[in-house]
């Protein structure tokens, strides 16, 4: 009861920081032990994890609950203010006049509106239960507003001048398009007249007379015909409220007034397409996806509009919008795609004069291969050998829970990079990588779990401030432990378990707190120790950091939007904290940790800028101005020594670490060759280059190049392969399931160590399951003819072999390696 006792005073003080409120947080720690009642986790040492994360995400949710709320309170009580009691009577009169013109349509129009606008089903469903296809329901569809417009306008309401057409234009507030429709499902004051008026708008507004001759079909007309009925609109969060420039606003008035204005035209198209994982052809199965765009390139930005599409039998799908005319984002959020593993990139920013964004890419990958296998305890283990039930298996975002016997089966793609990862409560992590997976083939894989580190394996300590003031609520985080990371409590503490110590290997850990910089530690155990014996206290100190300011412009010192920057210790660390230049070329990171940085800003079609900059510990504000300089084409052809176009290979360019403005190691500029082994790369430096190609079947290859504008003969050399059989030393049989492992030489004489393949060679090993023993690697595994290497072999049931240092041969000559295995 005391450890009870004590979880609920840290999920307290952790909901109280994240929501600001002693009652909020009350709520969210009781919601939390109710969840814990029913599906709390069956393992007591998981119990501290589960609930860290469980009170955490209700707690967030809450949170987004309130804001919403608030928001919809706001602006539903404007609108209930503007509304006289004149004007709705008005709506209340012409609402039982829309009424009756609905009962009076023919079917099966009548029925057909009122499922969709009434009952709220979508096209999509509606097709569903009728059995018929997506465009010929939306056809349907059309053609019954269009007999609802006639017979509404024959009673007169949809004439221009009407006081009906009046009520319907007053009713729509200006810049807004259709959202008033959605508006007026969530006032209180306006629920009883709500369905008939959005269907008589909906319907009249669609292809109304000062709509005609319009570049495209109005907002409303799209709204209709999309995946969500307009009565359904009920959160802000799916209300567009994206609005023309001024010059260009849509403003509804009254006939007594001037003429309207015309809407602006929808020509601001987003597209995107689906891709392959390996770039390969073929036909793409149909996503559905759920853009929104949102003012700013933040993810908090105000919601401007958004839609649920689906992608076309190419794979291709678009959005048509009214140009926002400044700074957007668009967030994509993907269904799950059945038997695919499928990606997409969350956020795109797109700034005033780079127009709508054209290459969204949906990633996917179909899972037409199989791993099997079994989960058991490993050699230090209390039960060597014992199966390991309710084991998580997953690979590349598909994930199966292993059987009381520790066995398990998981459809997995063959395309790609992945390894079988598996998890249990009271176990390491652990895993491989298979080797050669085929389509429509099963590959068997045994893993074999380590027990997890006790209270040895403990990480513990306290977050402060500069002035050793506890601090609730920061985030700790440690890759390597069991929970991955938590929550400071009141007093400030954390703990974290399962942390592996292994002799000679420093562990990354990091603390972050809303509005102090980030701070990382790397720990490890001391000389001569194999763990520590109760466990290892890290504190950390958090300091408000420097405000780093500064702007962009090009050669000319003209402002440059839009440029991407990034601050952190490496160029390639996908956690480096980035910003956007604004209109005038300004950019602000706030609470940079002191210590040595590097600062990067990158625009498309100029050269990467990259600077290193020594933050101080006593947090002054710094300046950083960043200059874009105009970057020259690279141009040349990628060639085999033959003289043979090599086609497919990606080319990046970087300034020469020796070069005074490289500052480190930046990213650079990338290009691919095509089919005669032509690439162009635009945004390149002059002078001195490093040069990186790598492709498929080729040697990963590093060159350096004065750049100067001419054109440039780039010479790769093909990949070679390994491969053979692993058989029984006695009877001559294959070896079914068995691992690779490569081991260096350790004779510097015989040349460099093998390189530009898997890690997994090197580390772990690489699974293979085969009925005749035989092995090769994969097409991605680019081995440099010439090199040595040595060999290790495992299997279930025999003894390991290390060869002695063997040749891979140079590109073109066969490879048939044979391992022969004694058993134990």
């Amino acid at each position: 009861m005391q450890d009870l006792a004590l979880y609920h005073e840290r999920l307290r003080a952790m909901a109280s920081a994240i929501l600001r409120d002693d009652h909020g947080a009350e709520d969210t720690v009781q919601e939390t032990w109710i969840r814990a009642l029913g599906h709390g986790p069956r393992e007591p040492k998981a119990l501290g994890a589960w609930l860290w994360t469980t009170a955490r995400r209700v707690a967030l949710n809450r949170r987004r609950g309130e804001l919403r709320r608030g928001w919809r309170e706001t602006e539903f009580a404007r609108q209930e203010i503007e509304t006289s009691s004149e004007e709705l009577a008005q709506r209340v009169e012409l609402q039982h006049q829309v009424s009756g013109v609905l009962q009076n349509l023919a079917e099966p129009h009548r029925s057909l509106l009122r499922e969709h606008y009434i009952g709220g089903k979508t096209v999509a469903e509606l097709a569903g239960h009728s059995g018929v296809s997506l465009s010929t329901q939306k056809e349907r569809l059309r053609l019954a507003r269009a007999h609802m417009r006639r017979a509404l306008e024959r009673e007169g309401i949809g004439t221009p001048g009407s006081a009906h057409w009046s009520i319907l234009a007053l009713a729509l507030p200006k810049g807004q398009g259709p959202v008033w429709i959605g508006s007026l499902i969530a006032m209180k004051k306006f629920a009883v007249i709500t369905v008939a008026l959005a269907v008589a708008s909906a319907l009249l507004l669609w292809k109304a007379p000062w709509q005609t001759g319009s570049a495209g079909p109005g907002p409303l007309e799209l709204a209709a015909e999309g995946s969500a009925p307009l009565a359904s609109v009920e959160s802000p969060g799916l209300s567009p409220r994206l609005q023309a420039p001024e010059a260009q606003q849509l403003e509804l008035r009254s006939p007594l007034e001037e003429q309207p204005k015309v809407a602006a035209p929808l020509d601001w198209v987003v597209r995107g397409r689906s891709q392959w994982i390996d770039g390969a052809g073929g036909a793409f199965p149909r996503v559905h996806l759920h853009l929104t765009l949102q003012e700013g390139t933040e993810a908090d930005g105000q919601v401007l509009d958004s839609i649920d599409l689906e992608t076309g039998p190419d794979g291709a799908f678009e959005w048509a919008l009214v140009d926002p005319g400044r700074t957007v984002s668009i967030a994509a959020v993907l269904d799950k795609v059945e038997g695919y593993n499928a990606s997409v990139q969350e956020r795109t920013i797109a700034f005033p004069d780079d127009g709508p964004p054209q290459g969204i890419l949906v990633r996917l990958a179909p899972r037409d291969a199989w791993v099997e296998g079994t989960v058991r305890a490993g050699d230090s283990a209390v039960q060597p050998g014992l199966p390991i039930a309710g084991a998580l298996v997953h690979f590349n975002g598909a994930q199966t829970h292993t059987d009381e016997n520790g066995t398990y089966r998981l459809a997995v793609p063959s395309r790609g990079y992945g390894s079988v990862i598996v998890s249990a409560a009271g176990f390491r992590k652990g895993g491989l990588t298979p080797g050669n997976l085929v389509a429509g083939e099963t590959t068997k894989i045994h893993i074999e779990l380590e027990p997890e580190l006790g209270i040895e394996g403990r990480l513990f300590g306290y977050v402060r401030d500069a002035r050793g003031a506890v601090l609730a609520g920061a985030e700790v985080s440690c890759n390597v432990s069991r929970e991955g990371s938590v929550l400071s409590d009141a007093t400030g503490y954390y703990e974290l378990s399962g942390v592996e110590w292994e002799p000679g290997i420093h562990v990354a850990c990091k603390a972050s707190h809303a509005g102090f910089a980030a701070t990382e530690e790397l720990i490890g155990l001391p000389p001569g120790e194999s763990a520590p014996a109760l466990g290892t206290q890290l504190d950390f100190v958090l300091v408000k950091g420097s405000r780093l300011e500064g702007r962009v412009t090009d050669s000319q010192g003209n402002s440059v939007q839009g440029a991407r920057l990034w601050i952190g210790t490496n160029a390639r660390l996908v956690a480096n904290r980035k910003a956007y230049s604004d209109a005038n070329g300004a950019f602000v990171f706030e609470h940079v940790a002191p210590g040595s940085m590097l600062l990067g800003a990158r625009k498309r079609g100029q050269p990467e800028f990259l600077r290193r900059i020594e933050v101080p510990k006593t947090g002054e504000d710094l300046r950083m101005d960043v200059v874009l300089e105009r970057g020259t084409p690279l141009v040349g052809q990628v060639l085999d020594p033959s003289g043979a176009a090599v086609a497919g290979a990606t080319v990046t360019a970087r300034r020469a670490s020796n070069s005074p403005l490289a500052g480190g190691a930046g990213i650079g500029s990338s290009g691919r060759s095509d089919g005669s082994g032509r690439f162009s790369i635009e945004g390149v430096p002059s002078g001195d280059l490093n040069l990186r190609i790598r492709g498929e079947g080729i040697v990963w290859t590093e060159l350096q190049l004065e750049h100067d504008g001419s054109e440039v003969q780039l010479v790769v050399k093909r990949a070679s392969g390994i491969g053979g059989r692993v058989i029984d030393a006695k009877t001559g049989r294959p070896i079914e399931t068995f691992r690779i492992l490569l081991v260096h030489h350790g004779d510097d004489s015989l040349g460099p160590r093998v390189s530009g393949i898997d890690i997994s060679w090197v580390m772990g090993g690489v699974a293979f399951s085969s009925p005749l023993g035989r092995w090769s690697n994969s097409p991605r595994d680019l081995f440099t003819g010439g090199v040595w290497t040595r060999v290790k072999v495992t299997a279930e049931g025999y003894q390991p072999l290390i060869t002695d240092p063997l040749q891979i041969p140079i590109p073109g000559q066969p490879c048939d390696w044979v391992f022969e295995l004694t058993p134990e």
